[in-house]
């Protein structure tokens, strides 16, 4: 960690989707100016301080934060852990739930810190949004703590742009809308020269079947991504994206793009993606993702484009 006075830690291990609905949080503790170090797999941290003003990546996955999980911390391990936590003021987890081994090592080893512990996701029969459920449980805890989303769309340089992004996949196979329809809101943009870009992930590399994937590879514009650097770099230049309730669409949220996301099964007042500007296309009571016509998707991303 770097030299200073003091600093805050937010500890995540989870899908994107997830990672970047802490955002806010941390958001919300970088805006003090304070150095904040995301503590996730590196790739998300990485994402994470590239977007947000005063935030550090740090890699959940070195010896250094997977000695937490472990019964014991041998002493020179230890000794070089306490030394490395004298200057941490609060710790934000969303790893532990406050009486595991991984509390008991971070109190060992921060006495001085304030520790918070969060469960990322809520219950069931959750009313408000994730975010909200968060900071709910931070203020049980007795931490007060602002929700601070992304910043206008304006800072978004490519927010002018006519480039579409679509991303068709999700980690959840009932989040996604047919790829049928996908296929017919491209071709119709297509048709009225908008720009589309295709992106597939490993999901989709090893979810859809071959000659599928050849065949969109052939009538559109198809990148095949594999890092998550790659993401950004292509969801940073889109005048608008559209995706199903996945990692990618919160990600463009909250990289300031104009999203247009598409949600079914799963509940919006919950899950609904955090950013400046989302247009969100979701049934009255949740449903499978027939119910979204093509038409509607397509008047909406338009819209957005006329704007």
């Amino acid at each position: 960690m770097p030299d200073h006075a003091a600093v805050n830690i937010l500890v995540h291990q989870g899908a994107l989707g997830d990672w970047v609905l802490t955002w806010p949080v941390l958001r919300s503790l970088a805006a003090s100016g304070m150095p904040t170090w995301a503590v996730t797999s590196a790739g998300k941290a990485n994402l994470a301080a590239g977007g947000i003003d005063h935030v550090h990546a740090a890699d959940i996955d070195t010896p250094d934060w997977t000695a937490l999980f472990a019964p014991t911390i041998d002493e020179t391990r230890a000794a070089d852990h306490a030394s490395s936590f004298e200057q941490v003021r609060n710790i934000i987890s969303f790893v532990s739930n406050g009486n595991d081994m991984w509390a008991a090592n971070i109190r060992a080893l921060a006495p001085h810190a304030n520790v918070y512990f969060v469960a990322p996701n809520p219950p069931t029969n959750c009313a408000v949004h994730v975010t909200d459920w968060h900071r709910e449980q931070l203020r049980a805890q007795g931490c007060a703590i602002a929700s601070v989303v992304a910043g206008p769309i304006g800072l978004n340089l490519a927010g002018g742009s006519d480039h579409v992004v679509v991303h068709p996949g999700s980690g959840g196979i009932a989040k996604c809308w047919p790829v049928e329809r996908f296929e017919q809101l491209i071709k119709k943009l297509l048709a009225r020269d908008v720009h589309v870009q295709v992106l597939l992930g490993e999901v989709e590399l090893e979810q859809w079947p071959l000659d599928l994937r050849r065949r969109w590879m052939n009538i559109f514009d198809v990148k095949t991504l594999t890092t998550l650097d790659a993401l950004h770099d292509e969801l940073v230049d889109a005048g608008v994206y559209v995706g199903n309730d996945s990692g990618p669409t919160h990600l463009a949220a909250q990289l300031r793009v104009r999203t247009v996301a598409l949600f079914g099964p799963t509940a919006p007042r919950v899950w609904s993606p955090v950013g400046p500007e989302v247009h969100l296309l979701a049934p009255d009571i949740p449903c499978d993702m027939n119910w979204l016509e093509v038409e509607r998707v397509f008047e909406c991303v338009v819209r957005v484009l006329e704007q």
